[in-house]
């Protein structure tokens, strides 16, 4: 390995943000692909099953996937639906499934003609289909054998006025070797061996086969680093004047709310207690629970009575007091080392 693990003299982006070093170790198992002009598209992460309504005897469809329990986002469906138009076709595949309230067996898949995305609901007309009903017009997510694909025959090609590159990860989002054990968000940067430069993170999802996919504002060279040791540094957003110790190789981490007035703004994985720390700005609190993971959005989404709520909001009105009372000792000038320029440091970071 060489001396250093970045390159040198590579001029580095000027964020105008106080950036700090939050997590760093290697990773196996990473692919590098510059992001090409694509002349198709099957599913690109879409790993959420729709509702399929047929309608005008079954010559148009919606297909609507507004559910708010699916894995994907909003941003990630309509980035896919968005890059075909009006007058375009598409293909469904693996769309069987089974009806319980007729018994029969029926099959979605097809060609169809997209029109228009309107509140994540796809509305197309169908041009050939496998088997449709009769009798019913409404083809549940959850009586799907899989989740059915989409294939596209040509997209449009959005304007692209940033080089982008497409980090895969091999090991999925399961894996401690893994962004998401990292406890990386859109937002953050990345800065990878043999790269003296910080990467933002633009998109982040896990695909079909549950690979973990990084998209990143920069252009590095096609490269499969699968059984090659990659340094990989995680740099975060410091949002406070509060003085923090942090240690990029803790790997103790829960769950990191964000608090203001007793109601919780937003909440991250995977991250540690140091993370946390520099996650929420001068005007907030944070809760950050060891081996804990956030509510999902049905929790989230439970109707409270007026004493669960005032429960809520006195139980977290004690842990920030207790929180104040905590004394966190500094570690001089923060994020000013980089702990990748000697090798030896790399191999054991310590604070």
């Amino acid at each position: 390995m060489s001396a250093n693990y970045f390159k040198p003299k590579t001029n580095k982006p000027k964020t105008g943000k106080n950036l700090v070093l939050a997590r760093a170790g290697l990773f196996y198992g990473l692919q590098y692909f510059p992001i090409k002009e694509e002349k198709n598209s099957i599913n690109r992460g879409i790993t959420s099953t729709p509702n399929f309504l047929f309608y005008n005897n079954n010559t148009k469809v919606i297909i609507d996937f507004s559910d708010f329990k699916n894995t994907n986002t909003k941003e990630e469906i309509e980035s896919f639906w968005k890059l075909i138009q009006n007058g375009m076709s598409f293909t469904v595949l693996n769309g069987k499934l089974f009806n319980n309230s007729t018994s029969s067996e029926y099959d979605v898949s097809g060609t169809y003609v997209f029109r228009k995305l309107e509140n994540l609901a796809i509305h197309a007309d169908v041009t050939t289909s496998e088997n449709l009903s009769t009798k019913i017009n409404l083809y549940s997510k959850t009586e799907f054998e899989t989740t059915p694909s989409f294939e596209f025959s040509y997209i449009i090609n959005p304007t692209i006025t940033e080089k982008k590159t497409k980090i895969v990860n091999l090991f999925g989002s399961n894996s401690k070797n893994s962004f998401t054990f990292f406890g990386a968000n859109i937002g953050d940067y990345l800065q990878l061996q043999n790269f003296n430069v910080r990467y933002k993170i633009i998109d982040k999802f896990i695909d079909s086969e549950g690979k973990e996919i990084i998209t990143i504002d920069g252009l590095l060279p096609e490269e499969d680093r699968l059984t090659i040791k990659t340094y990989v540094a995680l740099y975060i957003e410091k949002l406070n004047i509060k003085e923090i110790s942090i240690n990029p190789s803790d790997e103790n981490v829960g769950s990191c709310s964000m608090v203001k007035n007793g109601l919780i703004l937003s909440c991250y994985n995977n991250q540690t207690k140091s993370q946390c720390d520099c996650r929420s700005s001068d005007n907030e609190e944070n809760i950050f629970t060891l081996n804990a993971e956030c509510s999902t959005p049905q929790e989230q989404t439970t109707e409270l009575n007026s004493t669960d709520l005032l429960t809520n909001i006195a139980e977290n009105l004690v842990n920030i007091i207790d929180r104040k009372q905590t004394t966190f000792s500094t570690n001089g000038n923060i994020g000013s080392v980089n702990p990748f320029l000697n090798p030896i440091i790399n191999s054991s970071i310590r604070t």
